[in-house]
């Protein structure tokens, strides 16, 4: 044991700080990410732990921040090894380096989750079994358009064929500690898929917008615009944090916490509420967005999500009125772009419209 530590340590022994002892690996694995702005692990973290320990994966906890000794013994109650390591490279940095010492201890699948929803609502078995009902080689929970086709990050499965490949090893083997938080996305989460797709092998996603689904058009976030949807009608057991925190007024977050999530109302609040006192970064010299840039933002999310709730009804109707709403966006905001190819940025780079 001591030897297979000595030799994977050196891949990464500048950023990483090994936990005394070093556990077997079970058959399924969960590579699990982890930072909190305020060092701790929330409760909300340890439940997620939780059901992934009950639905039988051996967890690898990776935290990239200073979590005390009495938050690394709960972990240690669901997870069979905890990785401290430097906060750099975001959650690719972190598989990255769990997956350089334990690359030779996989019996199973892997998974590849983080902190950065709540969740899951419901059995996470029951919503394996419903994932991986159509076998395939890889599979997400959610699939996104955004910059080009891919499966979201934040809950990926893979076979254990597609992790003793070379292309998911080179993959997992990049330097994200060097790259720029867009580099980590194109090269991390869309590359991803990107990359082994072109090395022949297929993946399955739970919510897919692909196969001449008229929002297909548009690149946008779904776990974003639609988390509504997501929930209610495709039901994917998760929410991101950042919708919650960051998208909803206090009333809303309130009325959507309390729909959903009556179970968990306690502990989301506190978790949001110690967030807004501490938020993860702030420059102080925010820009207020103009009166024109909220409303175009704002006909642009009701007009996606009404395209969403029609096609569930009429898909031809649903396509239409996609047409009419990128002409009359197109009408709107012209000038300075192609009549073929007009994209359209708002909100950091949120919307594109071809």
């Amino acid at each position: 044991m001591r030897d297979f530590v000595r030799e994977h340590l050196a891949v990464s022994e500048a950023r990483i700080v090994r936990p005394p002892g070093h556990a077997e690996i079970l058959n399924d694995i969960c590579l699990f990410a982890h930072f909190d702005v305020g060092d701790r692990v929330d409760p909300y973290v340890l439940s997620y732990l939780r059901a992934l320990h009950d639905a039988g994966f051996s967890i690898v906890f990776v935290t990239a921040c200073a979590i005390s000794a009495e938050d690394e013994k709960r972990v240690r109650e669901f997870c069979c090894d905890v990785i401290r390591r430097a906060n750099s490279g975001l959650d690719f940095g972190s598989w990255s380096d769990a997956f350089q010492l334990y690359r030779n201890r996989f019996k199973g699948r892997l998974l590849l989750a983080n902190d950065s929803v709540y969740g899951p609502m419901g059995n996470l078995k029951e919503i394996l079994s419903r994932l991986t009902a159509e076998k395939s080689d890889f599979y997400g929970l959610v699939e996104c358009n955004k910059i080009a086709l891919h499966l979201q990050s934040w809950f990926l499965l893979f076979e254990p064929h597609v992790i003793a490949s070379n292309t998911f090893h080179d993959i997992l083997s990049q330097d994200f500690g060097k790259m720029s938080k867009i580099d980590v996305v194109r090269n991390g989460e869309v590359g991803l898929t990107q990359k082994l797709q072109a090395a022949g092998f297929h993946h399955r996603a739970m919510v897919t917008f692909s196969n001449g689904h008229p929002l297909g058009r548009i690149a946008f976030n779904p776990m974003h615009v639609l988390w509504r949807e997501m929930l209610e009608k495709e039901r994917v057991p998760f929410v991101k944090v950042e919708v919650l925190r960051d998208r909803l007024s206090r009333r809303q977050r309130e009325t959507a916490i309390q729909y959903f999530f009556p179970e968990w109302k306690l502990m989301i609040n506190k978790h949001i509420k110690r967030m807004i006192l501490k938020p993860i970064s702030s420059t102080g010299n925010e820009e207020k967005k103009p009166f024109l840039h909220n409303f175009k933002l704002l006909i642009y999310l009701a007009s996606t999500r009404l395209i969403y709730t029609l096609f569930h009804y009429n898909m031809r109707l649903a396509a239409n009125l996609l047409s009419l709403v990128l002409r009359w966006l197109h009408h709107f905001m012209r000038g300075g772009g192609s009549v073929r190819c007009k994209r359209i940025f708002i909100r950091r780079n949120e919307f594109k419209i071809f």
